[in-house]
Parts: structure tokens; C-alpha cells; sequence
């Protein structure tokens, strides 16, 4: 066998391609980005025969200065998803764990067995939220290398408080915490940034993906105190020019008026939606959610009522298999 016996019984990531006028509520993206086109895309596509290093550097400024904490602290990534690759590569050895939730974001667990990496994933109680104590427990028992903890969970849309967080990183200063902040703008709880200089075993992702509006440019950021170790496994240049200027557009022209307008709108597209759904006799329950998506239990199978929506209401819908057949995600 030519290749890495770990990808063996790893399956090609599937992009799901909605057909044009479709409206997509599968990939959690926002409608529009948060700023003019006219203003993010200023000046980016100047000097393209040169590698980035003088935009990276100040795109890690100004990211330093609008997330308030010090540049040593702040790397960018190719998306959030290089920087959960460039966390396992950093920290796990042959023989280590990293512990997921179930159900999670599915790249954790792929980034992992990628890395020849065992996993041990701990299973998230009837509300979908953590049960601290359980959780706890399940670390004790297995003792991983790495866990890691969106905050707001993913895909069910429930929050953990920042104080269960801070008292779980106390308890296992050996274990490492990645706190996945993919969807913190939607939920009005303070990021744990800070804390990467309190506390060396905590690592936050964010990305500019979801609330932003960019997910195009594959832009997202770690933030650590282990700034060291992790840059050398970063490659060099690993964000381009172009996404890196569209980035230092938006630190020089984004404002709280426009975020709060963001947010806003964010709960009254929800509630529009929640009231959609109750509509459909297949609806059981709708979870509470801290995010820009809805999940849904169904009393029958998720990609039926999938398959409905999108034939009925030209809407293309996150679906899932075995023991979650009968839940679905919807991006409002």
C-alpha cells in the first residue's frame, strides 16, 4: 500500500453543490458579508507576484488590536480547520487521544485519524448540552491529549458557560482545551481570548466564516500562549495575500453599530424560522440555539423532510445518518 494506512477508512470530504436559486441552509454561511464588497476587496489584488509576509504581519496586528490581546498570541490559518490540524500535529504523539463530543464538527475526528490519532468521544446528554460532572469523569477515564469543545456546540446550538469551561481547564492542567468559537458572536457571551495568557493548556479558534460573512476567503485564527511550538508546524504563507488584505479591510472598517446590527437581525431571522418549522406535523423539537442555525428533531427521517423542503421550499438542508437519521441543522 502505497499511501498512509491511516487514510484507509477515511472518506472524501462531500461537498454538497445546491443547484443555482437554491437557498442554502446546509453550511451554516451567512447571506451577505457583514461589509461592502466595495470596501472589503479595496486594494486586494495589488502585488500578487509577492509572497504575503508584509500583509500577514499586519493582519496579525490588527488582529491583535481588535481581539485585544497581545501579537505573540495570535497566528492566522487557512480557515479554523488548519488550525485544528496544525493543533493535533503540534501536541499528540503515537499512542495519544484527543476527546470529541458526539455529536460535533466532524473535522476534529478526521484531522485526528489523518494523524493516526485514537479518539474518544463523549456523548452529549438528552439536551444536547455537557454534563459537566459526566464530562468530567469521561476525562479522568481517558486521559486524552487534546480535547476539544465548541463554544456554542455545534451542531445542536447550546452554550456552555464560561465559567464550566474555566473550572474544567483548573481541574486538568495536562490536557490541552481547544475552544472552538466558531459561532461566539451570535450569543452575546464574552470570549475566552483572554485566557490563552491565564492559562497555558487553552487554545481558542475563531473563524471569519460564519458571522462575518467570509467564508470565501478561508480566513480564521488561533489563539495560544504555545505561539512557539505551533508556528513550527505552520507552513509559511499559509494565508494568501488576497485573503489576508481582505482581512485588514475588515479590522480597519468594521464598528459595534454594525455588529450589533448583525446580531440583531441574527435573532429575528431565527425566530422567523422557528416559526417556519413548527408548521410541519414531523417537528418534535426545536433546541435552543446560540448560533445562526436551528436543531431539529424529527419523528421521522431527516432526509425526508429534507428532501421536502427542497423540493417544496427550494431549501437545501443539513441532514445526518445513523443514530441522528431523525435530526436536522438549519442555517437561518
Amino acid at each position: 500500500m502505497l499511501t498512509n494506512n491511516s487514510l484507509k477508512d477515511i472518506e472524501v470530504y462531500k461537498i454538497e453543490i445546491s443547484a443555482a436559486g437554491m437557498r442554502r441552509c446546509h453550511n451554516n454561511e451567512a447571506v451577505s458579508s457583514i461589509l461592502p464588497l466595495e470596501i472589503l476587496a479595496k486594494d486586494v489584488f495589488c502585488d500578487l507576484n509577492l509572497y504575503p509576509e508584509k500583509e500577514y504581519d499586519m493582519l496579525i496586528k490588527k488582529a491583535a488590536e481588535f481581539y485585544k490581546i497581545s501579537a505573540d498570541c495570535v497566528i492566522a490559518t487557512n480557515g479554523s480547520d488548519e488550525a485544528i490540524d496544525l493543533i493535533i500535529r503540534t501536541f499528540c504523539n503515537n499512542g495519544d487521544k484527543i476527546a470529541v463530543l458526539e455529536p460535533t464538527f466532524s473535522m476534529y475526528e478526521k484531522y485526528a485519524r489523518i494523524s493516526g490519532i485514537d479518539i474518544a468521544k463523549f456523548s452529549l446528554n438528552a439536551n444536547f448540552e455537557i454534563d459537566l460532572g459526566d464530562f468530567c469523569s469521561f476525562l479522568e477515564r481517558n486521559m486524552p491529549k487534546i480535547a476539544f469543545i465548541p463554544n456554542p456546540l455545534a451542531p445542536s446550538g447550546g452554550l456552555t458557560k464560561n465559567s464550566d469551561i474555566i473550572g474544567i481547564i483548573e481541574k486538568f492542567p495536562d490536557i490541552v482545551f481547544v475552544i472552538d468559537e466558531a459561532y461566539i458572536e451570535f450569543c452575546g457571551q464574552d470570549s475566552l481570548i483572554y485566557g490563552v495568557k491565564l492559562w497555558k493548556n487553552l487554545i481558542i479558534t475563531r473563524t471569519f466564516s460564519k458571522f462575518y460573512g467570509l467564508a470565501g476567503i478561508r480566513l480564521g485564527f488561533c489563539f495560544t500562549s504555545q505561539f512557539c511550538d505551533i508556528m513550527k508546524v505552520k507552513s509559511p504563507y499559509n494565508v494568501n495575500s488576497i485573503s489576508c488584505r481582505v482581512g485588514i479591510n475588515f479590522f480597519n472598517n468594521i464598528s459595534d453599530i454594525v455588529i450589533s446590527k448583525r446580531y440583531n437581525g441574527n435573532i429575528i431571522a431565527k425566530g422567523d424560522m422557528r416559526d417556519f418549522l413548527l408548521q410541519f406535523d414531523e417537528v418534535e423539537k426545536i433546541y435552543d440555539s446560540f448560533t445562526n442555525f436551528l436543531f431539529v428533531k424529527l419523528g421521522s427521517s431527516g432526509k425526508d423532510f429534507g428532501q421536502k423542503l427542497q423540493v417544496e421550499y427550494g431549501m437545501v438542508i443539513k441532514t445526518f445518518s445513523g443514530k441522528f437519521a431523525n435530526f436536522v441543522r438549519i442555517c437561518v
